[in-house]
């Protein structure tokens, strides 16, 4: 009797200690498969990649004193919104105008890349409306009301069998007056491919488009 119940516990302790195994095993798997794959980009869908950086020429403790900005505040830096394309701006007008949607444009922190998605076409044209939603929007101190916009009257043209594009990387002068001075497009393709490959899947690639004008 005391024999069987030896040969009873030692069954139950063996098949908990497999399914203790298998249990590890599967975390291990899925783990490793979560890490692995990165941000997913649908067939139906392009990314569009680049950068703005803002050189603005101003007396930052002057302003922010003027506004009464926290310290806090201050050290928090600069951002931007990264260019709307037409599309997107279509369908934020259309959501707000039914208040469907209450989504707000992101900040992205000055100098930093943007990755912003975009319904794949042929061409895709970034919008021109005077509007703080619809065009690159530059903040001192992540603030609207010391912002400018930037235009941006371009289109691409989507390569086929691309995952994504890069645009290339915008300096933009703007002086005292909150005036923009000059704009300079570089090309920093290799910096946007070590950040790319960061945030999505290896099995995507990115490529060069260049930015277009209707007058060319």
């Amino acid at each position: 009797m005391g024999s069987c119940n030896r040969r009873k516990n030692y069954g139950i302790t063996k098949i908990m200690k497999n399914r203790k195994v298998f249990l590890i095993i599967c975390i291990y798997l899925l783990s490793f498969s979560l890490f692995a794959k990165g941000t997913k980009i649908k067939n139906n869908e392009i990314v569009i990649m680049g950068r703005i950086t803002v050189i603005c020429d101003v007396n930052r403790d002057e302003i922010a004193n003027l506004h009464g900005l926290s310290q806090e505040q201050v050290e928090q830096g600069d951002f931007y919104s990264c260019p709307m394309t037409e599309q997107q701006r279509s369908q934020l007008e259309y959501d707000r105008q039914y208040n469907m949607s209450k989504k707000q444009v992101g900040k992205i922190s000055n100098g930093d890349f943007f990755f912003d998605v975009a319904k794949r076409t042929d061409k895709i044209t970034f919008s021109t409306e005077t509007s703080r939603y619809c065009i690159s929007n530059f903040m001192l101190f992540g603030k609207k009301v010391l912002g400018v916009l930037i235009p941006f009257p371009f289109y691409i043209t989507v390569p086929e069998n691309e995952n994504a594009c890069y645009i290339g990387s915008l300096i933009v002068h703007i002086n005292e007056s909150f005036e923009i001075t000059n704009i300079e497009l570089i090309d920093e393709f290799d910096v946007a491919k070590v950040a790319f490959e960061e945030k999505f899947n290896e099995k995507y690639s990115l490529c060069r488009v260049q930015l277009q004008t209707e007058n060319e």
